[in-house]
């Protein structure tokens, strides 16, 4: 499922917050993928979800964006916590994106 998709859906921001309480951590990436069952495209998008206030959100979504590989396309948000994007490189998957993450303290 795409994150745009499920932040559509009653309860998306809550479900969101519950994580971030469960991992203790006042930011969540989320990575959305859906597989056409026609044409078999792929599509992907990324989140990231501030459950906090904080620089680690805005650190994490500028190098996302530094990463000319993934292609990335702002989406318009269902809430403003939510920052979303469309990827589109869709051959780059969560192990080419988890790295980059890390790297952000």
């Amino acid at each position: 499922m795409l994150v745009a998709d499920f932040a559509k859906r009653a309860g998306a921001k809550e479900a969101l917050m519950d994580l971030c309480e469960k991992h203790q951590s006042s930011v969540a990436v989320v990575i959305g993928m859906i597989i056409d069952d026609t044409s078999g495209d792929v599509t992907r998008d990324i989140a990231v979800f501030e459950a906090a206030p904080g620089e680690k959100a805005s650190r994490l979504k500028t190098k996302l964006l530094e990463q000319e590989n993934l292609q990335l396309r702002p989406l318009t948000s269902p809430f403003p916590e939510l920052t979303l994007f469309s990827q589109g490189n869709v051959k780059a998957t969560r192990k080419h994106i988890l790295p980059v993450l890390r790297a952000v303290e």
